[in-house]
């Protein structure tokens, strides 16, 4: 009977309730047979898909009348919603059936407030504190979500380059570093040779960093008498567990002393000193090189791809670190044929041309005359070596494997 239906409720009230959540709020019509419950839909304004409120778990599912909240109730909150505007309309139910739909209830929206980055900080402010140093104040922009961690980069002021800011060493580098905690408001750079400096800075919360500050306003260092960052060094194989590095000293006006290398493994965080003492990578200490060296064997290795950095000292401190090298491959031993028949093949690391090895030849000793040699019968000299080419380390396996197959050939056949 249509005349003992609810009439159509009024419009629901919606409300923000956190930053995914609305509040949805209602009254039951008046009806000459009492109400038994409310149905409550939602959905984005502009779609035409209405959604059913589950009170049961504060969530939406698919639309069906029977989806009701006891007419005692009159509000219930809806959660795990994207961004967005949202509408609702409610219909009230009784023993003789379902109400007309209420009017639409005015929109409420919700931001994507956690997803939302930083903004950009302001420009940070240089100063020139010491020889060779540079204090940085910074910022930290306010967002909704707090910010984690700041990164700060530098570079010559007119220069495209810019080099970041490592935490832990209190240093420019090229790539990698650790981040400045937010809760740290200023920072000291030091390494640095005479010259005029610029910054810029970024912050970063949990959904990534925001768009980077304004440049800062140049500031002139003078009087550093630390020596320049040196150039890239340059990474060669001298075999299967080694890397010739070559470096040089940068010109200062007062001379270097020190150079010391850190290598690592591409794609390692932390670097490790080469002990010039025993040629080895250890965590710290060790020896530096004297700056009169423009090269270091590191022994030890295992096969990998390697860079490294260097940086030199003279009397006023430690020079910034150097660029990284480009990477070196040291790729993994293979394994020895030995073969009797015929001449001997010698392989021997090529320190030229990192990743090749050189072919040689050892010809046949030749025998040493009866009577010779002290007296001595049958003894033969080393016999001489003849280089016959240079060939990668896959060509050089496949060789040897090539001649492991001949060798069981001629087996077979004899």
């Amino acid at each position: 009977m249509a005349g003992l239906r609810p009439v159509a409720p009024s419009s629901p009230l919606l409300e923000v309730a956190g930053r995914s959540m609305v509040r949805i709020r209602w009254a039951v019509p008046p009806a000459a047979a009492a109400c038994t419950g409310v149905a409550i839909r939602l959905r984005v304004v502009g779609t035409s898909s209405w959604m059913s409120v589950d009170h049961t778990t504060s969530s939406l599912v698919e639309a069906s009348p029977h989806r009701r909240v006891e007419a005692a109730t009159t509000e219930c909150f809806v959660k795990f919603l994207s961004s967005g505007k949202y509408e609702a309309i409610c219909t009230a139910h009784n023993a003789h059936g379902e109400s007309p739909p209420s009017p639409v209830s005015a929109p409420v929206e919700l931001l994507d407030l956690q997803r939302e980055l930083p903004v950009a900080p302001c420009a940070p402010l240089l100063e020139q504190v010491a020889n060779g140093s540079i204090r940085l104040r910074f910022a930290v922009p306010p967002t909704a979500s707090p910010c984690s961690y700041m990164t700060v980069k530098m570079r010559v002021a007119g220069q495209d380059r810019w080099r970041l800011y490592d935490y832990a060493r209190s240093m420019l580098v090229d790539a990698g570093g650790s981040a400045i905690p937010a809760q740290v408001s200023e920072c000291l750079i030091k390494g640095l040779p005479s010259g005029v400096y610029e910054a810029a800075c970024e912050a970063k919360n949990i959904h990534g960093f925001g768009p980077q500050s304004p440049v800062s306003v140049p500031v002139k260092l003078e009087g550093s008498d630390l020596p320049a960052p040196p150039d890239r060094p340059v990474l060669q194989t001298v075999g299967h567990d080694s890397i010739q590095v070559n470096f040089a000293a940068p010109p200062a006006a007062a001379p270097c002393d020190f150079i010391t290398i850190q290598m690592r493994s591409v794609g390692a965080a932390g670097w490790r000193l080469v002990d010039h003492s025993s040629g080895s990578l250890v965590e710290r200490g060790g020896n530096a090189l004297p700056a009169s060296c423009t090269m270091c064997v590191v022994k030890g290795l295992v096969p990998g791809t390697y860079e490294a950095l260097c940086q030199a000292r003279n009397a006023h401190g430690w020079s910034g670190p150097s660029p990284l090298s480009l990477p070196c491959e040291l790729l993994a031993e293979a394994d020895e044929v030995e073969c009797s028949v015929g001449p001997t093949t010698l392989w021997h690391s090529n320190s030229v041309d990192g990743g090749k090895v050189l072919k040689a030849t050892k010809l046949a000793a030749s025998a040493t005359p009866s009577g010779g040699n002290g007296g001595q019968s049958g003894a033969t000299d080393e016999g001489d070596i003849e280089c016959v080419g240079v060939l990668s380390w896959e060509e050089r396996n496949a060789e040897l494997r090539k001649q492991a197959i001949d060798l069981d050939d001629s087996d077979q056949e004899i």
